[in-house]
């Protein structure tokens, strides 16, 4: 099977990510939530994808 140099990277940061917070669901959605506030408070415009409608053709 062919290497995937992008899938390694994107799997080795996401594995680092969950290490950083002991591999714990809570704690990685807890950081999340954080960086979403942080990221609202510096002007960003955070979209929620339950809110957004789609339409189907």
């Amino acid at each position: 099977m062919k290497e995937n140099t992008i899938l390694e990277e994107i799997r080795k940061t996401r594995d680092e990510h969950a290490k950083e917070h002991g591999y714990n669901v809570h704690k990685l959605f807890a950081q999340l939530r954080l960086e979403t506030e942080k990221l609202k408070a510096e002007g960003w415009e955070i979209v929620n994808q339950q809110k957004l409608v789609f339409k189907q053709s």
